[in-house]
């Protein structure tokens, strides 16, 4: 905010908010060794919205059940979202502060353990993948997810077209 001001920009502060929620005894879809499949960002995308999981043993009695992709296990989850603008030096100390924090639990109880820290952009935002900058009317809300399992990190990146107005006239 500091920057903008200096520049003659109006900025107002305003604070990050924190939720967090934990899930106890849910399927929770397995990594594999190469790859993380579309559908295990899709049972991300579930959690994170709150969507109603369906277990393995139950068919879903409706069109829209979801059940989390096979293999899975059975396991708890803890979902943290922090909401407001965080620049890259704060995401590269949360994930880092992840990968301690998992590292020490992994070896405390010896399971596998992943986590996945997803971050949103919003529409005509300053920033870009390969520094491509948005305009008027351009959608810019990009988005990236990361996920370490191990050692071995995933990275997914999406973003939306820079070039193509988002509302057509």
């Amino acid at each position: 905010m500091l920057w903008l001001v200096k520049r003659n920009y109006r900025a107002r502060h305003i604070e990050q908010t924190v939720r967090q929620k934990k899930l106890t005894d849910l399927d929770v879809p397995a990594i594999g060794d190469e790859s993380v499949s579309p559908a295990f960002f899709e049972w991300l995308g579930m959690i994170s919205i709150g969507g109603v999981l369906e277990s393995h043993d139950t068919d879903g009695e409706y069109l829209s059940s979801y059940s989390c992709p096979v293999p899975s296990t059975r396991a708890d989850c803890l979902y943290l979202q922090i909401r407001g603008f965080l620049t890259r030096k704060r995401m590269e100390r949360i994930f880092k502060l992840h990968q301690e924090f998992y590292a020490a639990e992994r070896a405390k109880i010896g399971a596998d353990l992943w986590f996945a820290a997803d971050a949103q952009g919003f529409a005509d935002s300053p920033v870009s993948w390969g520094l491509n900058e948005h305009s008027f009317y351009v959608d810019g809300d990009n988005s990236y997810t990361v996920v370490s399992a191990g050692d071995k990190l995933f990275t997914r990146k999406s973003w939306s077209s820079n070039s193509m107005p988002k509302i057509k006239q």
